[in-house]
């Protein structure tokens, strides 16, 4: 398992990911996978979504608590949902692993409330919300990245007309695979 990267893994990176079951979890198959996803995530970033290493499953992995601070074991996040959006709005700046040396100001919901499971199944909810300044204010952010690609978003379909401008400017000045 790779992190999948844009364009040239653009068809996987907007396939919309499948819910985890109980039974998918018990699976040794998943644990493998969920075993190699753990790796790949401790080496770099602040969240990795399964669908980002060609893992077609409702699962991302934060590295981070809601402070940024980096963890020393992933958290494991299962079928999360985001189930409200405010129409206020932030203007921040991110990354992504699929998308190497870019970085763009990206506009996402300032407030959301979610849901998701851990690994035993247990569901939990939460309201974040996004605060300048305040490291807690970026964990909304991370939350919002990872669910987007969980359902084949990426954080070019959150961006203005300027930044696009950046994105073609970084389109052009890659390698071509």
């Amino acid at each position: 398992m790779n992190i999948l990267t844009y364009p040239k893994h653009v068809k996987a990176l907007r396939e919309v990911a499948q819910p985890v079951t109980k039974e998918m979890i018990a699976s040794e198959d998943f644990q493998k996978k969920l075993a190699e996803m753990k790796e790949i995530a401790k080496k770099d970033g602040i969240g990795l979504a399964a669908t980002q290493i060609g893992w077609n499953v409702e699962l991302f992995m934060l590295l981070v608590n809601r402070h940024l601070e980096k963890l020393e074991e992933p958290i494991v996040v299962i079928n999360p949902k985001i189930t409200f959006e405010s129409k206020e709005t932030a203007k921040v700046e991110e990354g992504c692993l699929s998308f190497p040396d870019l970085e763009l100001k990206v506009i996402r919901p300032a407030e959301i409330e979610w849901e998701a499971e851990n690994l035993d199944g247990e569901k939990n909810s939460a309201r974040e919300l996004f605060t300048r300044g305040l490291s807690e204010g970026y964990f909304i952010r991370v939350i919002q990245h990872e669910t987007d690609h969980l359902n084949g978003k990426l954080m070019i379909d959150h961006i203005s007309p300027a930044e696009r401008l950046k994105f073609d400017r970084w389109m052009k000045d890659r390698p071509q695979d």
